[in-house]
Formats: structure tokens, C-alpha cells, sequence
């Protein structure tokens, strides 16, 4: 997906996985829900090592979004 020159960082770094959620949903935590992400140059997308959604303790104490962390070489 290229939408004005930048691209979602987790997106191009798994293609062909479903979008992992980012949102718990404080009725429904079960429901995935992809809104968090980070947006790269199309320049720097070459550059990614890995992107996923950081989960799990301190995350879910500290929020119902899960951050998106991004590793460029």
C-alpha cells in the first residue's frame, strides 16, 4: 500500500500476515482491531528488520492500545 509517499511500517514488514491488533477494546478484548501503526518514508521501507505489536505486561496495564515497535538497519 503507497499512500503519499509513506507506508505502514508493520504492513510491509509482514505482507502476508492479518493485521495484528493494536486495540483491546475495553467491552470486547478478544475482538482484534488494527488502528495503531507507524508510518515510514517508501524510502525507508527497505530498511526494515522486523515490526510487530508489543503485547502482554506493562502494555496492557498502561493502556487498551498495543504500541507498534519498528527495527531499521
Amino acid at each position: 500500500m503507497r499512500t503519499g509517499g509513506v507506508q505502514p511500517a508493520w504492513a510491509t514488514a509482514n505482507p502476508d500476515a492479518p493485521l495484528a491488533q493494536t486495540l483491546r477494546w475495553a467491552r470486547d478484548p478478544e475482538r482484534p482491531y488494527h488502528c495503531d501503526g507507524i508510518l515510514l518514508p517508501s524510502a525507508w521501507c527497505p530498511r526494515i528488520v522486523s515490526a510487530h505489536v508489543l503485547d502482554g505486561s506493562p502494555w496492557t496495564d498502561l493502556s487498551d492500545h498495543n504500541p507498534v515497535a519498528v527495527e531499521l538497519e
